[in-house]
């Protein structure tokens, strides 16, 4: 599928795929380190604080200068302690673009190699967009509850933290694209296409998010 869910034509009941979404979500949220036996003892805002100081070091190097990319990059900056656990297992780029689909019905998942340990807000707030495009906010939260997660986790500024970061993610990785093609470094048109119409559709979902901070 589509990362932008309004770029492609979905032949399905919105609601239907929403409340998939919410129970796949739901059983990822009630596997823990504990379910293995781990320790984790990653501190978090520490962690997410260096990601984000390397997501502007590989920004600058770019040559990147969108006020909006600046912005989201401050305001993480300013609220990273609203990273908070508890840690669950996370897919850690969930979202239409890694789901198969077969008769109205979600078959698959797809490329797990960015899973981690991760607080909950990291997928909800990757799919936070398409979860707008599909169902009110509201009937997402009960069916999540329903399928066996707990509402009382999805906390607004928590999952607004990591809507904000995976939304910045994004536009980050188009620029990178765009600009591997532009210097010649890759010569593909997937790069291209990457680095021109989904930079643009990554640029406004992160204008979007920012306008309701």
């Amino acid at each position: 599928g589509e990362f932008f869910p309004e770029a492609e034509t979905l032949d399905i009941d919105r609601e239907s795929l929403g409340c998939q979404l919410a129970s796949l979500l739901a059983a990822l949220h009630n596997i823990s380190p504990d379910t293995f036996e781990e320790n984790y003892d990653v501190e978090l805002t520490s962690y997410y604080y260096r990601q984000l100081q390397g997501m502007r070091d590989q920004y600058l190097a770019m040559g990147g200068e969108l006020a909006i990319v600046f912005s989201a990059f401050k305001y993480l900056l300013d609220n990273i302690a609203t990273v908070v656990g508890p840690i669950r297992l996370s897919h850690g780029d969930f979202g239409l673009q890694n789901i198969l689909l077969k008769d109205g019905k979600i078959s698959g998942i797809l490329d797990w190699e960015l899973s981690q340990w991760a607080p909950i807000g990291l997928d909800v707030g990757s799919v936070f967009h398409v979860i707008d495009y599909l169902m009110p906010w509201h009937r997402f939260v009960s069916a999540y509850n329903d399928a066996g997660g707990n509402s009382n986790l999805l906390d607004q500024k928590h999952i607004y933290f990591f809507r904000l970061y995976t939304a910045l993610r994004a536009v980050i990785t188009s620029h990178a694209a765009a600009h591997l093609f532009c210097t010649g470094q890759a010569d593909d048109l997937v790069m291209a296409h990457a680095g021109s119409v989904m930079a643009l559709r990554a640029q406004i979902l992160l204008a979007r998010a920012l306008g309701q901070s």
